[in-house]
């Protein structure tokens, strides 16, 4: 499934993100780097999609990352909380070995669902 009026987001040429919506949820697309110069951006982008579709959960595909630091989890973890605070959840999915590892080295592995794939194409 295409994502219907799709968007793409370009706050700093280092982290593209890309919105889709699927049924119950909508998808957030990651390519680049999340880390203290781009994580500010994602969480406002989150900000603004917990505030504006509260009654959706919402996916963070992380397959096109190449690199995440302390920084960047902090904003995923910030968004999942106020999600949970909603009655919703955060999602990861297309966990790369790389940033699993960021996530487990930050006791973060249970603080999420992780899925495969996120179940629909983001453009």
């Amino acid at each position: 499934m295409t994502a219907a009026g799709a968007s793409t987001v370009q706050a700093n040429p280092a982290l593209a993100t890309r919105v889709g919506r699927a049924p119950g949820r909508v998808v957030v697309g990651l390519t680049g780097e999340l880390d203290a110069s781009t994580a500010p951006a994602l969480r406002r982008l989150l900000d603004d999609l917990v505030e504006g579709q509260g009654n959706l959960n919402v996916a963070v595909d992380l397959s096109g990352l190449a690199w995440v630091d302390a920084d960047g989890l902090g904003a995923l973890v910030a968004s999942a909380q106020r999600l949970r605070a909603r009655g919703r959840r955060l999602t990861l999915t297309g966990v790369r070995p790389r940033t699993y590892g960021a996530l487990e080295a930050a006791g973060l592995t249970r603080a999420f669902a992780i899925e495969a794939s996120p179940q629909v194409e983001v453009a």
